[in-house]
């Protein structure tokens, strides 16, 4: 069984919209500079003052953008490989739209079944990691007056 198959690609508006977002997504994460203090988008880290899984993507993306590996990995440890398939689909937009053609990855049945619940569990124990050392470490999300959940337990009426 072949693990990459070649096909050829008849309606290329999809090609043209993924391409379009990923330019977009790879550009703002060039040139934008988060800040570890900004806004907080998570409802969770919001309420909690704890990290979400995907708390630090954003930032870890806009690292790995400008080549900063190191500091990528500790935003996010899955922020290098979200970024390396984010430039893959990317690469496959332009040659579907160059050459018509797309290439496709084949799993087994029996491989993704593996690969799901694998990548499942180890982005929970990350997200306990992450939790466990936000909790014992007092990480600037832990001790931040701005969680809802912080501002219940020390505002009493």
């Amino acid at each position: 069984m072949k693990l990459i198959q070649v096909q050829s690609v008849k309606d290329r508006n999809q090609s043209w919209i993924i391409f379009g977002i990923l330019s977009a997504v790879l550009l703002v994460a060039f040139f934008w500079q988060p800040s570890d203090n900004g806004i907080i988008l998570c409802y969770f880290r919001g309420l909690t003052g704890l990290p979400c899984p995907g708390c630090g993507l954003t930032r870890s993306l806009c690292a790995i953008a400008k080549g900063e590996l190191l500091q990528s990995f500790q935003y996010h440890i899955f922020g290098p490989l979200v970024f390396l398939i984010a430039v893959g689909f990317w690469v496959r937009a332009i040659a579907e739209l160059i050459y018509h053609k797309t290439v496709i990855l084949v799993l087994s049945e029996k491989t993704k079944r593996r690969m799901i619940p694998a990548l499942i569990i180890f982005l929970c124990l990350f997200w306990s990691f992450r939790i466990g050392y936000a909790l014992t470490h007092q990480t600037p999300d832990t001790k931040s007056d701005h969680s809802f959940v912080y501002y219940l337990f020390t505002h009493h009426s």
